[in-house]
């Protein structure tokens, strides 16, 4: 399930991976310094979710839906496009 408020398709985007408490000063720092966030959760109620421009309920364990299910990303200001990041180039991957 994906819910999308309307923000500006320019705007820099952040995914943070969790949308509970824990994650709620990250989450509004981020929206400080001006970031449209995406928050991934599989708890359709986590608390995080109510500060979200864009909510993905998905597991963060499900690495291909939470693929599938983001916003594509913006053209990076510089023009070169950039791409959601794949296993081959993840820290974790």
């Amino acid at each position: 399930m994906v819910e999308k408020n309307d923000v500006e398709e320019k705007q820099k985007k952040m995914m943070i991976l969790g949308a509970s408490a824990l994650q709620v000063p990250a989450i509004k720092k981020a929206k400080e310094l001006g970031y449209q966030i995406i928050l991934v959760d599989y708890d359709e109620n986590a608390v995080g979710f109510a500060l979200a421009d864009v909510k993905l309920v998905v597991s963060t364990l499900d690495q291909e839906e939470v693929y599938r299910l983001s916003p594509p990303a913006s053209p990076h200001p510089a023009g070169s496009a950039h791409s959601a990041p794949t296993p081959q180039n993840t820290a974790a991957g």
